[in-house]
């Protein structure tokens, strides 16, 4: 089947005025996200393409990110219900998108090997595609649950009624300035690990800081119209370069550790297992070796971004 591509746009805008309250602002927003969520269900479940599962892990991890980081908005047994359900989504959907991932890079793996390998890296494939399967059943089960569709209706509630009920301490603060302190928090959160990190670092710290970028990120972006600065676009572009390396980074950390569980059953010493071993190890390698190229890649551009002209905009 001719996979299809996502007939509508994903990213909106508001404009949200200075003195606006936090609880006003982030309804806005999660309003948008849940949108975005729905319109790309449909896609998902018949699998039509892998941009309606991108778009709609997207948006899941902005809504969490926003309620996460802007605290005590709403009632706190409300946001921890929505923000423990948004993470069941997003872990649920991991396995189906890491695959997705691997699977796009099929051909560049093909060409990278050894002509010899070409055979047994299909084979590998194949074992991939077939995991991809029950991967993407599991996820279409968890959308057309019962479950799901009880989250869903609660979270449209929600979004729809403005009541005292739901409301927190940090309700009706400007939503500007809990933006920009939490920004503030986000770059000191950045600029001392990532100014110690080497390219030798292990796996997890350059995790723990793309999970620091990607919140800095969805912050800038979805609030930019309250910082009017010609200089944020640019800034933006750097952050979407750095997630960009460290995106990378952390899918080839995956991809191998899922061409490892393909080699531990491969105990016996038969010709075509020594092969088909000799053509995982060569895999590894292979995926290291572009990783190691993606992280010499983030220290470059990192080491451009720590610029205090960055903050500057946030004051």
């Amino acid at each position: 089947m001719e996979k299809k591509t996502n007939s509508y746009s994903n990213k909106f805008k508001i404009n949200f005025s200075y003195n606006e309250t936090a609880y006003t602002a982030v309804k806005k927003l999660l309003k948008e996200l849940a949108l975005i969520m729905h319109r790309n269900e449909k896609g998902i479940i018949e699998d039509i393409g892998d941009e309606f599962l991108h778009d709609y892990r997207v948006s899941i991890r902005k809504s969490r990110s926003i309620l996460t980081q802007l605290k005590k908005i709403y009632d706190k047994y409300l946001t921890d219900d929505l923000t423990d359900k948004f993470s069941f989504i997003a872990n649920s959907t991991n396995q189906l998108r890491d695959l997705d991932v691997f699977l796009m890079n099929k051909k560049f793996y093909l060409d990278l090997l050894n002509k010899k390998n070409r055979d047994l890296l299909e084979v590998f494939f194949h074992k991939l595609e077939l995991k991809r399967r029950t991967a993407y059943k599991e996820v279409v089960k968890d959308i057309l649950s019962q479950e799901h569709r009880n989250f869903i209706k609660k979270l449209n509630v929600f979004l729809k009624t403005d009541n005292e009920k739901q409301k927190d301490i940090n309700s009706d603060l400007y939503i500007k300035d809990m933006v920009t302190e939490q920004i503030n928090i986000r770059y000191s959160k950045i600029f001392k690990p990532g100014s110690k990190i080497l390219t030798s670092s292990p796996d997890k710290k350059f995790h723990r800081l793309r999970i620091q970028f990607k919140k800095l990120r969805y912050l800038i972006e979805l609030f930019s119209n309250l910082y009017l600065s010609e200089s944020l676009t640019v800034l933006i572009e750097e952050l979407k370069e750095i997630q960009d390396h460290l995106g990378k980074i952390n899918d080839y950390s995956i991809q191998h550790s899922m061409v490892v569980q393909y080699l531990k059953p491969l105990d016996d010493s038969s010709n075509k297992n020594v092969m088909y071993r000799n053509m995982l190890l060569d895999l590894t390698k292979a995926i290291d070796e572009e990783k190691k190229n993606e992280i010499i890649l983030f220290v470059k551009t990192f080491k451009s971004f720590i610029k205090t002209k960055n903050r500057i905009l946030f004051k």
